[in-house]
């Protein structure tokens, strides 16, 4: 009797052996493609990176403007986008950046400072405000942090250049730059981004 139950259980281990090392075998194939995952959460990295370095430029934007109230400077200076686009070009040119992308971009950044100072310019002005609070340098103060702004800003677009044309980039583009910049209005939002975006 003992050896018959000892014969049939020596049948099934042929059986049991396959069945022990298939599994692993079959949890991989249902496995999520990791490269794809690793893929898709550094281009999100990459986009956030992007937009906070834009965000950081933009957050300068209350002193560059609370500056100009004060001084009863203009918000607009020909002059001085023109200086500022010049040194963007020659700097992206040593960078092995196009000049020109690298001006419409620049070009894009100006534009929605410009808003953010407006935006404060209309709010003191409806508020009746002759000075606001709290002293602000540009040359020893404003001026060094955008310099730094802008430098960090030419080394992400330098990193998102080839992504461009990516579709997954784009979408993703659109959809974190209304959280990361958040704080700004929908017309900041869009016109940071306008020459990074597929409509442009």
């Amino acid at each position: 009797m003992k050896t018959n139950i000892l014969k049939e259980f020596l049948s099934y281990l042929p059986l049991l052996s396959i069945s022990l090392f298939a599994a692993p075998l079959a949890a991989d194939v249902s496995a999520p493609n990791a490269s794809h995952v690793e893929n898709s959460v550094s281009k999100v990295d990459v986009v956030d990176t992007f937009l906070l370095t834009i965000q950081k430029r933009l957050d300068l934007m209350p002193d560059v403007a609370k500056w100009k109230w004060n001084e009863t400077q203009p918000i607009l200076s020909a002059s001085e986008e023109s200086a500022l686009l010049e040194e963007v070009a020659r700097k992206a040119q040593e960078r092995g950046i196009d000049p020109e992308a690298a001006k419409s971009f620049f070009q894009s950044q100006i534009e929605a400072a410009k808003i953010v100072q407006i935006e404060a310019f209309e709010a003191w002005t409806e508020e009746g405000v002759h000075k606001v609070d709290g002293d602000v340098d540009y040359e020893s103060d404003i001026q060094p942090k955008l310099r730094r702004a802008n430098s960090e800003l030419m080394i992400q677009l330098h990193q998102i250049l080839p992504m461009l044309d990516d579709p997954e980039f784009q979408s993703l583009l659109k959809e974190r730059a209304k959280v990361v910049l958040s704080a700004h209005s929908d017309e900041v939002q869009s016109t940071s981004i306008e020459s990074v975006s597929a409509e442009n």
